[in-house]
């Protein structure tokens, strides 16, 4: 399954809750991120493409644990607003940046029973 901004409601369908977040691997030369996700009976890969920023919130709010509570896409996210204003304060200077290229990117949540999350803000996302 291929999610992108023209099927984004799609990711209603990814059924992850309680599954484990074992690690990601990001591909700084080919933008891609590999989120790695366990099911309790094998790993499998959650992948976003064409990545243009990422992060993760790592602090162990409340217990401990690794199960993912869900995923989601976030309308506006403050990161990539802040992306955006940057690409339009200084048009000239980030002129045929990954934001002056017409993509509508996807801002995806997954958070995590431990309370941290992670933000990732791509063009699209395979499982």
């Amino acid at each position: 399954m291929k999610i992108n901004s023209d099927n984004k409601e799609m990711i209603d369908n990814i059924d992850i809750h309680d599954n484990i977040f074992v690690g990601c691997n990001y591909s700084y030369k080919n933008r891609i991120l590999f989120l790695i996700v366990n099911n309790f009976r094998n790993d499998y890969n959650i992948i976003f493409n064409n990545c243009i920023f990422y992060s993760m919130q790592s602090c162990d709010f409340w217990h401990g644990g690794n199960n993912i509570l869900g995923i989601n896409i976030v309308e506006e996210s403050k990161e990539m607003n802040e992306l955006l204003e940057i690409q339009n304060t200084y048009p000239g200077l980030y002129e045929g940046s990954f934001l002056d290229r017409g993509i509508t990117y996807l801002s995806v949540e997954i958070e995590v029973n431990s309370g941290d999350k992670m933000l990732i803000i791509c063009e699209s996302i395979e499982i």
